[in-house]
């Protein structure tokens, strides 16, 4: 985590705009999953487009890992809280209102949530070696030879 400043109380800890905007991603990309599946599939739900509602969820997941790979479970807990704030939204909001939508929100929003998990983690790993190549390429190009090895 990052260390307060000398001038700031002892406890205090500054979040990184990369893990602000890493969150801000995720919530983004997790709504937009609710709001865009069923219109481009014609579903009621985002989750009854089944592989689709998986893949996206795997997509959003990997592009928010990307962003910070240290720090990628941030991504993952913006995916599930975009999806339950569109979830919410959408039932609010619905005329026919189903009484199964609170096992929806508390048991498979979650647990689709971890594909979601899987896809940060996959990003995560993608995002290190990404930086790894920059890192090395951006050395030779100076012609500095010291630790290019991958």
């Amino acid at each position: 985590m990052d260390e307060a400043p000398r001038s700031m109380p002892k406890g205090v800890i500054l979040v990184r705009k990369v893990s602000v905007l890493q969150f801000a991603v995720g919530v983004i990309l997790g709504a937009g999953i609710w709001v865009v599946l069923p219109y481009l599939t014609g579903q009621k739900e985002a989750w009854d487009s089944n592989w689709l509602y998986v893949w996206s969820l795997l997509i959003s997941g990997f592009v928010g890992g990307v962003l910070d790979p240290p720090r990628c479970w941030v991504a993952a807990i913006g995916v599930l809280v975009g999806q339950t704030l569109a979830f919410v939204t959408i039932i609010l909001f619905s005329e026919h209102r189903g009484a199964l939508w609170p096992i929806g929100l508390f048991y498979f929003l979650p647990l689709y949530s971890l594909v979601s998990l899987f896809g940060v983690c996959l990003g995560a790993v993608a995002g290190v070696i990404v930086r790894i190549v920059f890192v090395a390429g951006r050395r030779l190009i100076k012609g500095d030879r010291r630790n290019v090895e991958i």
